[in-house]
């Protein structure tokens, strides 16, 4: 071995040390997972049963009663079943409503709209109020008066931010209702069409395509979709089952 080999053998010695180096490096880097911060998203599901929206009252029933947030659809379930449920009750006053809706944590209402007409024409004097989620516009809820300071109705429309406790929303199609709620009746009213249940508060519009003096026929239901949730008094006296 001459004296101009060894220069060249100790350079590529420290070349392949420095290689091994940067591979070692890259190794530990790939195996160095980045620290990725979870951001958790909640997304705000409004859920009307039979006298409650969430844990908000709507009636005077005595299974009203308010609810802690942590219950589960188990206990709403058994509570609505209870033999209570054939008790006599009354409905909130609009105002009261409006007063708990300021009081919750979740909701926030709207400033009060007078209109003249709406979507859901169940009756003809109606006062409306919307809630929604705070710093949220979409979904809200409308609360209607029948110009008295009475609840009328309240029309739930928002597939994404509402449900009934049955596990109904709008955009479900009749069918999909039928499986879970079996005894569902239909009717035409003020041209639309109305998908409810003997004794219950809980009803829903179908975007059922029909020209006066049509009969709406089982088959024309199942072929359409709900287009709201609609709370209203079984006992009030334009509820479709009384009429």
């Amino acid at each position: 071995m001459n004296k101009k080999t060894l220069p060249i053998l100790f350079s590529g010695a420290l070349l392949f040390l420095a290689s091994c180096q940067q591979s070692q490096t890259k190794v530990e880097q790939s195996q160095t997972a980045p620290v990725v911060e979870e951001v958790v998203v909640t997304e705000h599901v409004w859920v009307v049963d039979e006298h409650h929206i969430n844990e908000i009252p709507v009636t005077n029933h005595p299974a009203a009663k308010p609810r802690v947030k942590k219950e589960s659809p188990k206990v709403i379930n058994r509570i609505e079943a209870e033999p209570a449920g054939q008790l006599d009750y009354s409905v909130k006053a609009a105002e009261e409503l409006h007063l708990a809706v300021k009081e919750s944590e979740e909701l926030v209402p709207v400033p009060v709209t007078e209109v003249t007409e709406l979507a859901i024409p169940l009756d003809e004097t109606q006062t409306v109020t919307a809630y929604t989620e705070k710093g949220k516009f979409e979904g809200a809820a409308l609360v209607v008066s029948n110009g008295n300071g009475e609840i009328d109705h309240i029309i739930f429309d928002n597939k994404h931010h509402h449900k009934d406790y049955y596990n109904v929303h709008a955009g479900m199609s009749a069918r999909e209702v039928r499986k879970l709620r079996r005894e569902m009746k239909h009717m035409a009213h003020k041209g639309q069409v109305f998908f409810y249940a003997d004794g219950s508060n809980i009803m829903y519009v179908l975007d059922t395509k029909f020209a006066d003096g049509t009969e709406v026929t089982d088959e024309m239901v199942d072929q359409s979709f709900v287009s709201a949730i609609v709370w209203k008094d079984k006992n009030h006296k334009d509820h479709p089952q009384n009429l």
